[in-house]
């Protein structure tokens, strides 16, 4: 699943505001958010999440009944518990976004690896790092697959 970032961030937004008189969760909900944006692995399906941890490595399958180390030692807020709760509230806004025209899509995608790009290597040309890999010095010459590629890779 390719995370959409503007909907991601909306959700991790409202969720801290929810959660805004509770320290632990907002702790869990930002531990939440690092998970699901640096995990080597996850997924999301018929309500369970499964995800790599960053720390630990461990495949975790996150459901209602869940158990990890911090589950064990009685700490509700654990930050997979933050990350399935996020990742339902998602999918629910994701769900219900309206469907983007492909040019819309395509100006976000390029939008976001621009901003991403800037954010992750500031001395370095984005143009030179595409032409040097692509052969085009312009994001928009690469097809909509390869956009998504290289925006996955900037937010790895």
């Amino acid at each position: 699943m390719i995370l959409n970032t503007r909907i991601w961030s909306q959700t991790i937004e409202a969720a801290k505001l929810a959660a805004s008189t509770s320290p632990a969760w907002l702790r869990a909900i930002e531990r939440a958010d690092i998970e699901i944006r640096k995990a080597r692995y996850w997924s999301y399906a018929d309500g369970v999440l499964t995800i790599q941890s960053t720390t630990s490595k461990k495949l975790y399958g996150v459901d209602d009944k869940h158990t990890c180390d911090a589950c064990a030692h009685g700490h509700r807020q654990c930050k997979y518990r933050a990350a399935r709760r996020l990742m339902i509230r998602y999918t629910e806004r994701l769900q219900a976004a309206p469907i983007a025209k492909a040019a819309d899509d395509r100006a976000n995608l390029i939008t976001d690896i621009k901003t991403a790009w800037t954010r992750k290597h500031p001395h370095t040309s984005l143009g030179d790092a595409l032409m040097a890999r692509f052969g085009v010095n312009n994001p928009a010459m690469l097809n909509t697959e390869f956009l998504r590629r290289v925006q996955v890779a900037l937010n790895a």
